[in-house]
């Protein structure tokens, strides 16, 4: 179960890191101005923004392979104060601001603008699938935990055989013990699928990008000195930061806790010592939980921030 678990986690990572997934960068120069660099597969899709400025220099390098482009790199040197020319298609607000001697910039999204009615409708339908599959995933916890509160002897042993193969595979003392860990494992397998149809995972992340992301590709920002402060930015390094999208893996391990402690699915995001001993900590599971709490939670975690700020002394 655990090999299951973590195909599946990496099939969802996959999902995140696809290729189709566009990159705009956002390079502050010493002398007042932005380098503005996109990156998209296949083909600019930026071109009609960059049509919006006039740029000092502009670059367009075509990536192939086999005859095949493979991807479109767009790059012009700009001044910071069109940067919202430039995103004019996108429901967002951008501001450039120098003041006694600090650079700041500020984004303010609003909802993403990049699903159609139809493709949330059907977000919250996968949402709600889910999150129904995690209150099976809680209860049949619950279940076990109940048992091994009077046969706590048998904790690590149970804990294990989330990890087994098959289900056949599974070892117990008891019919009654064999049971309990199965439901578990279909619980915990029901959860992670998203949905039965093929690929349900590929469509939910997917769907989950264009509801939930504001930016219509991965925004980072590097700037020519060390960053001051930043707001809402996965800090990349001193003089680098990226926009901080929450993810649907990281919104699922953000309820860690609130419903179930120790949660095996949760666990399988941590490093091995922490997965080992999971067996010896304190149980709990929720005596009632709704599909609709569940769903509510986990969409709230995947709103994307108020404000991104980052400052910077030029």
């Amino acid at each position: 179960m655990r090999r299951a678990i973590a195909l599946s986690i990496s099939l969802l990572a996959l999902a995140c890191v696809s290729e189709k997934k566009e990159r705009v960068t956002l390079a502050f120069t010493e002398h007042g101005q932005v380098r503005i660099t996109t990156r998209s597969p296949k083909e600019d899709s930026w071109a009609a923004r960059f049509n919006q400025l006039e740029p000092s220099s502009e670059t367009i390098t075509i990536e192939k392979s086999h005859g095949e482009v493979d991807a479109v790199e767009h790059s012009a040197i700009s001044d910071p104060d069109l940067l919202q020319k430039f995103f004019a298609d996108v429901d967002m607000t951008i501001r450039y601001n120098k003041v006694d001697g600090v650079s700041e910039l500020e984004i303010y999204p609003a909802t993403s603008s990049r699903a159609t009615r139809e493709e949330r409708e059907e977000f919250d339908r996968r949402v709600h699938v889910a999150a129904s599959a995690y209150v099976t995933y809680v209860n049949a916890m619950r279940r076990l935990y109940d048992y091994l509160d009077s046969q706590p002897q048998r904790a690590e042993h149970a804990f294990k055989q989330f990890e087994t193969e098959t289900d056949e595979e599974v070892e117990a003392v008891s019919k009654e013990e064999k049971t309990l860990i199965v439901d578990v494992r279909h619980a915990m397998r029901d959860v992670l699928n998203t949905a039965p149809e093929e690929k349900a995972q590929d469509r939910f992340f997917d769907l989950a990008d264009r509801v939930n992301d504001p930016f219509p590709a991965t925004v980072i920002i590097n700037v020519p000195h060390v960053i001051l402060s930043s707001e809402g930015f996965k800090k990349k390094d001193a003089q680098t930061v990226i926009a901080d999208v929450i993810s649907p893996i990281e919104a699922l391990n953000a309820l860690d806790g609130r419903w179930l402690s120790p949660d095996p699915i949760a666990s399988a995001f941590k490093d091995d010592a922490q997965r080992e001993f999971m067996w010896r900590q304190p149980r709990h599971a929720a005596a009632s939980v709704t599909a609709d709490e569940i769903a509510k939670a986990y969409l709230e975690q995947l709103k994307p921030k108020a404000v991104y700020r980052v400052r910077w002394i030029p």
